[in-house]
């Protein structure tokens, strides 16, 4: 079946995601991630672990600046919670500056740690509320090795909806008298949980 069949794949995208070899929705199906990430809850700032990543959510409490360090530009803000506060910091992307404001309510993801005294989150990413990468419980997130002009969550659901049309069409590898003895789940089983 062709990928075109998927909802939200147009000849544009077809022909972006034809750039990583996948043409057919058997393809996306075996279009494996490059690793997982842990979906995490938000964390007050205040129990952040340190060397750890973490999601937290709060308000920028200083206007952006911009710092320059020999050929580095730093930005940093003052970000905020019940909890505590931190300051997030970017490197070599000044343009940030105009994407933040004092009195933001923000969600950043990123690893904290303590320099010079200070409790930082270095290059944070920025989510919004309902993003995949937000959970309740813990569990995994596929990541994908992309292509220009194809997201994560763009990835993910296409992969999803791979799944759900092509799982009773896929084929077991292994006679069932091998699953039997070695008390294996078969392919379309494991499928059913997702790559």
């Amino acid at each position: 079946m062709d990928i075109k069949q998927l909802k939200g794949v147009g000849p544009k995208k077809c022909e972006m995601i034809g750039r990583m070899g996948i043409r057919t929705v058997e393809d996306l199906i075996h279009y494996f991630p490059i690793k997982y990430e842990i979906q995490r809850p938000v964390t007050p700032i205040g129990e952040l672990e340190i060397g750890s990543v973490g999601i937290i959510k709060g308000v920028v409490k200083s206007a952006p600046v911009n710092i320059r360090r020999n050929k580095l530009v730093m930005t940093q803000l003052q970000f905020a919670d019940e909890s505590g506060e931190l300051m997030a910091v970017w490197f070599n992307q000044p343009y940030l500056k105009k994407s933040f404001r004092q009195g933001d309510n923000l969600i950043l993801k990123g690893k904290a740690v303590i320099k010079m005294g200070r409790l930082q989150m270095l290059s944070p990413k920025s989510l919004k509320e309902g993003d995949p990468e937000l959970g309740s419980d813990a569990g995994l997130l596929p990541v994908y090795g992309l292509t220009k002009g194809i997201a994560q969550q763009q990835m993910r659901d296409l992969v999803a909806q791979s799944m759900d049309l092509y799982q009773e069409r896929l084929s077991e590898y292994l006679p069932q008298q091998v699953l039997d003895e070695l008390d294996l789940s078969g392919y379309r089983e494991g499928n059913k949980y997702g790559p």
